[in-house]
C-alpha cells in the first residue's frame, strides 16, 4: 500500500521570516509524532537554504 503525501508550498505568500516561523511551527508540532504520511514543504527556491538549515529533515522533506 502506498503511504499518503501532505504537501504545500507559499511560492509568494511568505517572507523568509514568515516562512521560516511556519517551517519551525510545522517541525515542531510533527517531531516525534507517528504519522502515517510523508509531509513536504515546497519555501521560494531562494529560500531553500534557510529553510532546510532551521528543520529537522528526517522529520519534514523539502522541495
Amino acid at each position: 500500500m502506498r503511504k499518503n503525501l501532505v504537501a504545500g508550498n507559499w511560492k509568494m505568500n511568505k517572507t523568509l521570516q514568515e516562512g521560516l516561523a511556519l517551517a519551525t511551527e510545522l517541525n515542531a508540532a510533527l517531531k516525534n509524532k507517528t504519522i502515517n504520511c510523508d509531509v513536504i514543504i515546497a519555501p521560494p527556491f531562494i529560500h531553500l537554504a534557510s529553510v532546510v538549515n532551521a528543520i529537522d529533515t528526517t522529520t519534514i522533506g523539502v522541495s
